[in-house]
């Protein structure tokens, strides 16, 4: 399988996919935008991530989340959101997500 068949694969609605971290599951998606639920195991992260042709909108639905951007940390509630934007400077902003609790 070639990297874009890889990655048009990854991104087909309904397709799950597990990382060490948690799971990645593709709700839906359309020629500019793509909406994930991605759930974090507790005491786990996600990737460092830089983006540098896409925003992203980050929203937590139940547990908490700590949120690094820009090098900012921020803690998040349910109904909690935060806003991640496109990366211009590839040596400034970078997001990631961590899941402190044990829900």
């Amino acid at each position: 399988m070639t990297k874009t068949e890889e990655t048009n694969a990854a991104s087909k609605p309904g397709l799950i996919r597990t990382p060490p971290w948690g799971t990645v599951t593709v709700l839906e998606e359309g020629p500019r935008y793509r909406i994930n639920r991605i759930e974090v195991f507790p005491g786990q992260h996600i990737s460092t991530q830089k983006h540098y042709h896409r925003s992203e909108h980050w929203i937590v639905v139940s547990g908490t989340a700590k949120v690094i951007c820009n090098y900012q940390e921020t803690l998040l509630m349910p109904k909690q959101s935060t806003y991640v934007p496109h990366e211009y400077a590839p040596s400034r902003r970078k997001s990631r997500c961590h899941s402190p609790g044990h829900d």
